[in-house]
């Protein structure tokens, strides 16, 4: 025509408006069913078991019969009176029957996988013995994909059902499983229903069931089925959650998740970009079940580091730092791979600081969750700690990343979780130590450690608590570049607090705490903090300390050491006030019923020499004399040695310069 219009030929209907072909044989399928044809494959297939023709087609019937859309009301119907009709019990016995006939396995097999979709079917599927049936198929035709992943799904949907997978594993469901992954590891459907069986058979409470799927070789295929699809993303979970699980309820197979990869391709997994926080988790919780229950020389936490868990944690906590239960997975595997005082354990510390770990500790510091908040301070404590040269740099880095105002802020936020406390005063002392330079102990100061501290020495009647944050005191105190420090813990109050606390507790750990943070506090103080203390009234109660525990010698050592401090670069009101206390015959008494104890020895005497030395202190050498000290002193030469041997004869000369040198006698 001129238009150009094409006109379509009477005879021809647009086709939009033809059938589809698929559609035709779903409605010729429908018709067969309402017409009896399940009915009649079902009877047929029983009167002629050994024909394979007739097997064939009924097979052939019953698959096409029961396929389509699980959602299909229809469908479900004609699949109900399938089964009604002895369905499976049909065809179970065709494909027993006629094990070498390909297209009575694969029909038979997919009619099976299409009737158990329907979970109130499966029990009677394995009544009637599909299981086995389906895994005779897989072993037989296992090179072929179309037989194998209709059975492996088929199997999937029966082992949904908590009830029935003993029964599936009696039926030899894992070694045909196994030998179906195995054979297709490139089938992504396969895989994903394969590792979701394996998954769901570890998850179950089984007698000895996860045991039976390690020593099937499970862990080797959840490995290669996370590396052949790591781009899957349901894949990845499922492989996560199996591993996990495994390695969690079957202690004895980690070594082997090892050797095979499990860390590497876990880490893999996580560091996906397209990993979801759930799959971080999965990840996490599964690194977390390996590491656990380390051995000597933690070797599994060394092969984790190696296998780059580290880097992916820290990436996980920054990527999603709400999800609550990631971030206290991830803390406590981080403490568990950084644990360790050898120079491996170190080392791992070192690269967890390098992978950016301390940030996504820190970055919890507003977090509401206690037990998350809890987990973190322990992590960053064990990150810290050591005596290794890198213990300084750690520690730094971590304060420039915000660790002390991190800890004191759950000191303050958390009062009542005593075990909150605890672990982030131990990690603020680790933070602190020596080794991490005076800029790090001023940077305390200025985030109000000392009072967080101090808060949990007196806030609280846990004796332990105490001493955690009188070590951490300790810690922030010694050395040459405490001093900055100190004075801030002085200005809090920390004197004012460790009398206190030394008058209520009076067991000897806690006295050998207090004594010893109470020493390091005053070690190096030019004289300020020595008259405070003197106001604080530390001197009568380090002396009432002296006389209560007078039989314990650990705990008299520390306090002598203590009222040494004091004393010490004193030549006045500090000395004065230490002989108005009765420090002098405290000291002596001391001396004189511990007379071989070689280091109480050396701490009492030196507090005695520090109080009796100068031209001013004559009365107070004459005290000493009369307590019969010199005679003491004089017996104990012989126990000394070297340096320690002069220093007491030099204290034995200033007390009393008539009484002989007489270790050359021995």
């Amino acid at each position: 025509m001129g238009s150009g219009v094409s006109v379509p030929k009477k005879h021809e209907a647009p086709a939009e408006d033809c059938p589809s072909l698929a559609s035709i044989v779903h409605g010729l399928w429908k018709t067969a069913a309402d017409a009896g044809a399940v009915e009649a494959a079902v009877r047929d297939m029983a009167k002629e078991p050994e024909n394979s023709k007739v097997q064939q087609f009924g097979c052939f019937v019953l698959a096409g019969l029961s396929a389509g859309d699980d959602d299909d009301l229809v469908l479900k119907k004609h699949r109900h009176r399938a089964v009604e009709a002895g369905a499976f019990e049909a065809l179970c016995t065709a494909c027993k029957a006629h094990p070498r006939d390909e297209v009575i396995q694969l029909k038979g097999a997919m009619a099976i996988s299409h009737l158990v979709a329907m979970r109130a079917h499966r029990p009677r599927a394995v009544e009637a013995g599909a299981v086995a049936t389906l895994c005779r198929v897989l072993r037989a035709a296992v090179a072929e994909a179309s037989v194998v992943e209709p059975g492996v799904k088929a199997l999937q949907e029966i082992c949904e059902l908590p009830e029935l997978q003993d029964a599936a594993m009696e039926a030899g469901l894992l070694d045909a499983l196994a030998l179906a992954m195995r054979s297709h590891p490139s089938s992504l459907p396969l895989q994903r229903r394969g590792c979701s069986v394996l998954h769901g058979l570890c998850s179950g409470e089984g007698h000895g069931r996860a045991q039976r799927v390690e020593e099937a070789g499970a862990l080797a295929l959840l490995v290669t089925a996370l590396e052949q699809h790591l781009a899957d993303a349901e894949l990845r979970v499922v492989c996560g959650a199996a591993l996990g699980v495994l390695c969690e309820v079957q202690r004895g197979c980690v070594e082997r998740a090892i050797e095979v990869g499990a860390l590497e391709a876990l880490v893999a997994a996580m560091e996906h970009p397209e990993s979801t926080a759930e799959l971080q988790f999965l990840g996490a919780a599964a690194i977390s079940a390996i590491c656990t229950g380390d051995p000597a020389g933690h070797p599994r936490a060394q092969r984790a580091a190696e296998a780059g868990t580290l880097e992916a944690l820290a990436a996980a906590m920054l990527r999603h730092p709400m999800e609550v239960e990631l971030q206290r997975v991830s803390c406590g595997v981080l403490a568990m791979i950084c644990v360790g005082k050898d120079h491996l354990g170190r080392q791992r510390s070192d690269r967890a600081a390098e992978a950016g770990v301390l940030d996504a500790l820190v970055a919890l510091k507003c977090h509401p969750d206690a037990a998350l908040q809890r987990s973190a301070c322990g992590a960053l404590g064990i990150l810290c700690a050591g005596k290794d040269p890198g213990r300084g740099p750690r520690a730094a880095c971590a304060a420039k990343a915000g660790a002390l105002e991190m800890l004191v802020a759950a000191i303050t936020g958390h009062p009542a979780d005593l075990e909150l406390q605890k672990w982030a005063a131990w990690a603020m002392g680790s933070i602190g130590q020596q080794e991490a330079g005076v800029e790090v102990r001023q940077h305390a100061a200025e985030a109000g450690c000392a009072g967080a501290l101090l808060g949990c020495m007196t806030a609280s009647s846990d004796v332990e608590l105490m001493r955690w944050a009188a070590k951490a005191l300790e810690s922030l105190c010694a050395g040459d570049t405490g001093g900055v420090f100190s004075e801030a813990a002085a200005e809090a109050g920390a004197l004012e607090s460790l009398v206190l606390a030394l008058r209520h507790h009076n067991d000897p750990e806690s006295l050998r705490c207090l004594a010893a943070t109470l020493s390091t506090l005053l070690s190096d103080d030019p004289g300020l903090l020595r008259l405070r203390a003197v106001e604080a009234g530390v001197l009568e109660t380090l002396v009432s300390a002296l006389r209560i525990n007078r039989n314990d010698p650990e705990s008299l050592r520390s306090l002598a050491a203590a009222l040494g401090s004091l004393v010490n670069k004193d030549f006045g009101t500090v000395r004065l006030s230490a002989v108005k206390a009765d420090a002098i015959e405290s000291l002596a008494s001391v001396l004189l019923k511990n007379p071989k104890h070689q280091q109480l020895q050396e701490t009492a005497s030196y507090a005695l020499w520090k109080i009796c030395e100068g031209d001013d202190a004559i009365v107070y050498r004459q005290r000493v004399m009369e307590a019969d000290v010199p005679d003491v002193l004089r017996d104990a030469v012989p126990f000394h040695t070297g340096e320690k041997q002069q220093k007491l004869q030099e204290f034995i000369d200033l007390i009393d310069p008539e009484i002989p040198r007489c270790w050359g006698e021995y």
